[in-house]
């Protein structure tokens, strides 16, 4: 528990002053440490310390409103996309595969199978844009094309020949869609960051 005596005592100790933020960061006190800096500063504006602190506490507050706004895009965002996977699920959206010969077809896969993954590609997406990255045509463009790529999966299998190369193409559509969404999210974010400490942010997130 921190004090504004606290910070008095700490005015001309910077290593105790990041020490006492980090302390009540974890606290959950980071607000009231904020509150505290404020005062001293305005007790001793001439003090460079404070003055160091209470300019970089300024500038950090907009990034915290607007991480703490992105939860107001992802949790609708999340619930959309789990009302879309329940209603895709059910049984009434099956793939069939058709023997051409006789006509006689059976279900496979569900359709969710191959749309699960870009379904939540494409949220991921929307999420990003718009919590911040703010880039909706590179967004649309990369959801475009991943749709175009799961919708051609799903035209094409009938005409992939009988019933066992039809399972056979649905199988590796079942194991590629997901990669591809996967890289169509990837695309979107180091697009621009291609440094390697953006793309081992990227690899880290995505496991």
């Amino acid at each position: 528990m921190f004090t504004i005596e606290t910070l008095r005592a700490c005015s001309d100790n910077p290593e105790q002053l990041e020490l006492l933020y980090r302390s009540a960061t974890k606290a959950g006190q980071e607000e009231d440490f904020r509150q505290a800096v404020e005062v001293c500063y305005a007790t001793a504006p001439d003090n460079l310390l404070y003055a160091a602190w209470h300019h970089r506490l300024v500038h950090e507050a907009p990034v915290s409103r607007r991480a703490a706004t992105a939860w107001a895009w992802a949790a609708p965002l999340a619930v959309l996309n789990g009302l879309l996977f329940w209603w895709l699920s059910d049984s009434d959206f099956m793939l069939r595969v058709t023997n051409p010969f006789t006509g006689a077809s059976q279900g496979f896969i569900p359709l969710l199978v191959l749309l699960a993954a870009p379904i939540a590609a494409a949220f991921v997406l929307a999420y990003l844009a718009t919590a911040g990255w703010r880039r909706w045509g590179r967004a649309v463009g990369v959801g475009l094309a991943l749709a175009a790529a799961a919708a051609y999966a799903i035209w094409v299998y009938p005409l992939a020949g009988t019933r066992p190369f039809q399972e056979q193409y649905l199988t590796l559509m079942a194991m590629h869609l997901p990669l591809l969404a996967w890289a169509s999210v990837g695309i979107f974010l180091l697009l621009d960051n291609r440094d390697p400490a953006h793309r081992f942010a990227f690899l880290i997130k995505s496991l």
